[in-house]
Formats: C-alpha cells, structure tokens, sequence
C-alpha cells in the first residue's frame, strides 16, 4: 500500500494528524510503515520550531504505533532542502533551511524514545537544483532502494 498527500504537515494545522487515523483504518492490516513528514512544515508561513515539527510527527508515529509494534516503523527526516529555496518556491525563506537541518535529530530522539527504526533522507540523497525542495527521478529510485534494503 502507498498512500500519499500533498501539502501534508504535522503542524499548525496537523493535517496529516487530522486523517492519518481513516487512513490506518482503511488500509489495515499491514506490515510495515514509513513515515516521512516534515518539509512543508518549514515553509515559513507556518513559523514552525524543529522542536513542534517533531512533536507533531510522534503524534502521528503514536497513531501508526496503534496498529504495528515500533521495530515495524521506519521515521525518515527529510531531505535537506537547497540552499536557494526560496528563491524558486516563496513559501520557504532562509529560516526552513535552519529548521529542516535540525529535524534529523529531533527524529531521530523520537524514533530512540519509541523504539522504531530511523532513516535520515539527507544521509542519502540530496534535492534536485531546479527546485531545491524535491528528488528526482535518480533520486526517489536510489531512496527507495536504500530503504527497502532496511525494511
């Protein structure tokens, strides 16, 4: 099972909070998931701290966690996004980039607290020049084959 949503984010708004529970219901039962959450949320409209970033992605690994055991979770912290971002997609400023950099640890605390498996995107891949915020093609292969070597 995929499933996907555009401008989805953990915080103000919580929207993926806000159907992150249909989606589980709907789709269970299922063996693994992967959560990757956290880009749109640097956005500066959103003025978001790392720190309310991540509290809102373990809001959403607490939902997961009620449908799999935490060693069936993988949390994935962005990419990083470009250094001229903003300059190609106004929604971000200098600021996202600072806040996005910063997502890895605080992930990677949550995952340590919950038990689950951590990834960080950045480690791996990094975002295509023509927009600085997105992978492309080469990219989303070459992520997705790191993680289906760890799950």
């Amino acid at each position: 099972m995929l499933v996907s949503l555009t401008v989805r984010t953990t915080v103000p708004s919580a929207l993926a909070l806000s159907v992150l529970p249909f989606i589980l219901e709907s789709q269970a039962p299922f063996d693994k998931a992967i959560l990757m959450l956290g880009t749109n949320d640097c956005k500066s409209v959103y003025q978001s701290s790392p720190t309310e970033i991540a509290a809102g992605m373990e809001q959403c690994l607490v939902e997961v966690e009620k449908y799999l055991d935490p060693e069936s979770i993988l949390l994935v912290s962005p990419v990083l996004l470009g250094d001229k971002v903003w300059e190609k997609d106004p929604d971000f400023d200098k600021t996202s980039i600072e806040i996005c950099k910063e997502l890895k640890a605080e992930y990677k605390k949550i995952a340590k607290r919950h038990g689950t498996l951590f990834l960080a995107a950045s480690d791996y891949v990094k975002v295509d020049k023509a927009d600085d915020e997105h992978l492309n093609e080469k990219g989303h292969r070459e992520f997705a084959n790191v993680i289906f070597d760890i799950l």
